[in-house]
This record gives C-alpha cells, structure tokens and sequence, in this order.
C-alpha cells in the first residue's frame, strides 16, 4: 500500500521508487544504494511542504499518478536515488508549469542530455516532472510503459548549458524502427518510459531551468561508485573534529559531486538546529517527571511545558557540542521574549561556522502555540526553574551514560526525535543504531516507573532488514 503524506500543498506530490532507477549502481553494492535511498527520502520528507509519498512501487506508478490528477494534484516529481531537494521547489514548479501550459501540449521536464553516442533523448538520473493533467486518459494520455519504440524527434537550438542540454525535445510523428535504437529505450527505467510516453503523444518535453536546478542536489551516483560504496562507511567516530573536517575538503577537492553526500557523515560540524523543521508537536500530559531531550530547536520545551506540573529535572544531550552550548545559552539567558534578538546577539558566542536551521515564522509558531505571551512567560519561567543538565555525548555509543541520570522509579520520556534516523548516525553505524536504541529502552525501563518513547527507532532500507535480501527493496 502506498502512503501519501500531505501538509498544505495538494498541487504538488514528490515521489520517490523503489527500486533502481540509475542503471550504473545495478551491480553496486546493496548498502551503498541503501544509503542512496535513504538519504533521497530523508531529504523529500524534510524539504517538501507540500505532500509526498516514498518508496511507490514502479509498476503501479501509473494508478499512483491518475489518482493523484483525480484528488486536484496539479504535478508529480519523481526523485531518482542520489538526487534530492534543498529547499521547497512548489511554487517554482508551479510558476514554470503555468508557462509551459501556454504553449506546445507537454506531458513531463527533467534534466534533458542528448549524447551523440545516444540515438535519442534522456533525462539524467536526478529528477522528472510529470504534468498530471495528462494522466489518466488510457493510451491517449501518459502511460508508462517497459517496452516499446519510441518516436523521431526534434530539438530547440538554444541549450542550458553545453551542446547537449537543449531546452525542449519535441516528439515526432515518425517512429524510430533501428534494431539497435529499440534495444537501447526496450527497458524498465522509469525515466526512459517517460520519456517514450512523452515522444510518443508527440508533446513538447521542458529542460528544468535553473531556478529549479539551484534548489536541490545530485552527488552522481553513476560516477566513482568503487570509492564511493567504501567511503560512505568510514566510521568519523574514531577521528577528532580537525580530521573529520580535514577529510570532508579532501573529498570536496577529488570528489566534488560527492560533497553533498559525505556531508551527512558529518552533521555535527554541518548542520545546527536552531528552530525545528516539523510543526509545532501536540503532546499531551503525562504526568512525566525525567525528560531527556537533544539540543535542537525550541519544541522540546513542548515536551517540558505540557508536564510541567510533576516535571523535574530536564536532561539536555547532543553529539554536538555547539547544540548543547547554545541551548544551555538559551534556557539561562533568555528571558522569553523576542527570540530573533537574542539569537542575533548571542549565537556568535558559540564559535560555530556551520550549517544552521534558522526561521523567524518557526519561532513565531511556536510562541503561539501557548495561547498568549502571558501564558508562555509563565511557563517560561517554570521551565528554567527546574533542575538542567547538559551532556555533550551521542546517544547512538553512549546511552549507557543516561540511565544512572534518570534516577529511581521516575516517569521518563527519552524524547529522541529523529536522532536514530539522523543521517550521520544512519552512514556511520547502520544497524548499530537499531540495537542501540533497543538497548536504550530496556536499560531506561528497568530503572523507571514508565518509560515513553518519542522519536523515530530507526528501521528503514539498512536497518529494516539484513536477512540475505537485497535490503533496498
């Protein structure tokens, strides 16, 4: 069963597959495309607003797309692994989509590469819009389908980039018969069907311009697949935060494209949260009195607040140092009230020169989540009331240290978020951190009245499964 996730935007549905759509990691190895699969739908999830739906299975990717056009979906993005977006594309899409439906009748845009070697037209293995318009119509419409010819072809004069990246492919009327053409489109890759579909109901198919192209990422996966698959696995662990860095510019130097990959390995140096990314969370009373919390963003004082009542002591704990040193600033210093100035005047005390998750309108969602600003400020002021303790450790080696932190017989929350799924953790320690989490949840129960846990466990393409399967499936 496929499960579509929407928030606000019902006009745009991303999608992931899965199974294999770039041709050249067929025989890499399974945990490199895991983690190719991985972090593609980490990064969907997280980037887009609007809705998407992960790992839909390629043979019912037609029914997927006609039921979206009949639920109002407007268009759907469908990411190969290795490709993801940086930032919300919606609008962008939606604007380009406004212009091209004023002109030739198109069915799908991607990334176009006309090779000399290649006797027709491909999209590179990052990602393709479909006009969702023109699904559903049977065989006038846009089908996808694992054989069949496709059609001549012509192209604009005009390229993006290069002598090979035109910016429209327009299909003919005349099919393509050369044995040898029919066995290079006779296949199953999702981005080839389209692209016959397309050819084929002699519709106009759009490069991606570059205001799309600059909103998201492709590490190349075709490319250095030996080093790569290798690579990914180096356990950052055993070096120091020099050597980690020191390592990530070597790669950005002989590996550019894999920079953006190998940057999730690091995210203690790359990425801090600042204000969370995910709506403020509906938590309820329950009666907790121990608290363990990451230093990231402002919702884990949701947590705090909706059981502050029996609410004892809070236990703040991160892999990064400059998380925990900037929530501790945070919880001692701030008096409540305008967040953006004191973020401003404070932060640069961390000496941080990372990545940072920052939105003023995330603050603002928060504040008023509590009703009125009296309210937050009283509980405000109970929170930094109660007993703190902050722990630069990460809990994926060392959950053993927070259990003789709990105390005896407490109603306690670990409240791990998404920390076992957090890409650093999932690239350095794969299973590992599916036992760790396990053993986290005994050892805290056998010390405790009751133990909640909030987050996610972990437990996807790597970790799901190491049975002998092919674990990306």
């Amino acid at each position: 069963m496929q499960k579509l996730v929407y928030e606000n935007n019902t006009e745009v549905c991303h999608i992931t597959i899965n199974e294999l759509i770039c041709e050249e990691l067929e025989h890499a190895t399974d945990d490199y495309i895991s983690v190719l699969k991985q972090i593609t739908n980490l990064n969907v999830s997280l980037a887009c607003s609007g809705a998407h739906m992960l790992d839909a299975k390629r043979e019912g990717l037609n029914d997927v797309l006609t039921s979206l056009n009949k639920f109002g979906f407007k268009l759907a993005v469908i990411w190969a692994e290795g490709a993801w977006p940086t930032d919300d594309l919606d609008s962008d899409l939606l604007a380009c989509a406004k212009e091209w439906n004023m002109g030739h009748k198109w069915m799908t845009a991607g990334h176009i590469l006309v090779r000399k070697n290649k006797p027709y037209p491909q999209f590179h293995n990052q990602c393709i819009v479909i006009n969702l318009a023109e699904c559903g119509k049977g065989d006038d419409g846009f089908v996808l389908n694992s054989t069949g010819n496709a059609n001549n072809w012509t192209m604009s004069e005009e390229h993006l980039h290069d002598d090979y990246t035109p910016v429209w492919v327009d299909g003919k009327i005349k099919k393509i018969q050369h044995d040898e053409i029919t066995r290079n489109i006779d296949n199953k890759n999702v981005f080839d069907m389209a692209m016959r579909a397309a050819l084929n109901n002699e519709t106009r198919i759009h490069n991606l311009p570059f205001n799309i192209r600059n909103k998201k990422e492709c590490c190349y996966p075709e490319d250095d697949i030996e080093w790569a698959e290798t690579s990914i696995f180096k356990d950052l662990d055993m070096m120091d935060e020099e050597d980690r860095l020191d390592w990530l510019y070597d790669i950005a130097d002989n590996y550019p494209d894999k920079k953006s990959l190998f940057e999730f390995k690091v995210m203690r140096e790359q990425v801090l949260y600042i204000t969370n990314t995910e709506s403020v969370p509906s938590v309820l009373d329950q009666q907790l009195q121990v608290i363990v919390c990451p230093c990231s963003g402002l919702h884990q004082f949701k947590y705090i607040a909706n059981n502050i009542n029996t609410m004892e002591k809070v236990l703040w704990t991160d892999f990064s140092p400059y998380a925990v040193a900037w929530t501790k600033i945070v919880v001692t210093e701030w008096n409540g009230l305008d967040y953006d100035s004191f973020y401003n005047a404070n932060f640069s005390r961390i000496n941080y020169n990372g990545g940072i998750i920052y939105s003023k309108p995330m603050v603002d969602k928060f504040i008023n989540s509590f009703g009125s600003t009296e309210e937050w400020l009283e509980i405000w002021n109970k929170i930094k009331a109660l007993e703190h303790c902050y722990h630069n450790f990460n809990l994926i080696n060392e959950w053993k240290k927070v259990i003789p932190l709990l105390g005896q017989h407490k109603n306690v929350m670990l409240q791990c978020s998404n920390i076992y799924a957090y890409e650093a953790n999932y690239l350095n320690k794969g299973i590992v951190t599916t036992q760790a989490v396990i053993e986290y949840i005994t050892e805290a129960l056998g010390v405790s009245n009751k133990v909640i846990l909030n987050g996610d466990a972990n437990g996807t393409f790597y970790d799901r499964v190491n049975i002998g399967r092919r674990k990306w499936v």
